[in-house]
């Protein structure tokens, strides 16, 4: 099978090391890409195993990995969608949520197989949290999510006119998982902004049994760490308890030079299959979406 990469990136430190062992697989890459690869130690060692091309020819049932700015993921799925080809998109889908509902139509109208990377849909602890939430003990839930960003300061990823900014481009992540476990009323949301700077979110959900969800997003914080913790009903009293503590959503950070989103990636890639299923959970998130940048308000710092 035929695996085309778009993306310099991601596209390589993410996807390009998550299918390099894949068996019967091709991995494809532009040109262009190649001084970039042989430039970093934790790529240049694929260099034998992958197919660098001046342009990608695709054949029936290949594979399309897309991870570039949503504004060019919109340009060339309106130009290149078929239902000949999977594709692998990122988040998120579009630079705005109107172009993104527009695309998504698009896309399930032409019959197009596709998944978007919501990877907090593939971790470890997304299975047993699915069983979790159908404790009727369990009152509240609270995920703490506190990092430093890295994106430097002119990257379309802080700009929201260009699909970036917090919600769009970390806390998309938490909508997404929202949808997928039904907390799909968001009953409050802001943002806190430092600087011009968004530096945090703060948002709370709950679904049809009333049980809370609350989020506070940290993205300009020393501190690194992913929590899930939760009040549980007990006999005679309320207790807090930890579901699920590590350095990052995606797992252990550890010295080794593969990025740590990997083994969550090799997932994503195998789920190719029941996609009416996926398909709501990607409606759904979307119009959750909508609905929390329709109530969230910004406060200054």
């Amino acid at each position: 099978m035929n695996f085309h990469i778009f993306g310099k990136g991601f596209g390589l430190y993410g996807y390009l090391a998550s299918l390099i062992n894949k068996k019967n697989s091709n991995v494809i890459v532009k040109q262009k890409y190649y001084k970039f690869i042989k430039s970093r130690s934790d790529l240049k060692k694929y260099l034998n195993k992958i197919k660098v091309v001046k342009k990608h020819d695709f054949k029936k049932n290949d594979v399309v990995i897309f991870a570039k700015r949503p504004s060019d993921q919109y340009k060339f799925l309106k130009k290149n969608a078929s239902n000949l080809l999977y594709f692998f998109l990122e988040k998120p889908l579009a630079e705005s949520y109107i172009k993104a509902k527009e695309l998504q139509i698009f896309l399930i109208k032409k019959k197009v197989r596709f998944s978007i990377g919501y990877l907090f849909l593939y971790t470890t602890w997304y299975k047993k949290l699915i069983l979790f939430v159908k404790n009727k003990k369990i009152e509240k839930i609270f995920i703490t999510w506190n990092f430093k960003s890295i994106n430097k300061p002119n990257s379309w990823k802080n700009d929201i006119t260009k699909g970036g900014g917090l919600l769009n481009f970390y806390g998309i992540h938490i909508v997404s998982l929202m949808a997928s476990l039904k907390f799909d009323r968001c009953l409050h949301s802001k943002i806190y902004k430092k600087n011009k700077r968004e530096v945090s979110w703060f948002c709370e959900f709950k679904n049809k049994k009333n049980m809370s969800f609350f989020i506070n997003l940290n993205p300009d914080c020393n501190e690194t760490k992913f929590n899930i913790s939760y009040l549980q009903v007990g006999k005679t009293k309320k207790i807090n308890k930890n579901f699920y503590t590590e350095k990052s959503p995606f797992g252990k950070l550890d010295n080794s030079k593969i990025d740590h989103r990997v083994k969550v990636i090799k997932r994503y890639l195998r789920d190719n299959k029941e996609f009416d299923k996926r398909k709501i959970i990607y409606l759904n998130t979307l119009s959750l979406f909508k609905r929390i940048n329709s109530i969230t308000k910004i406060e200054m710092l």
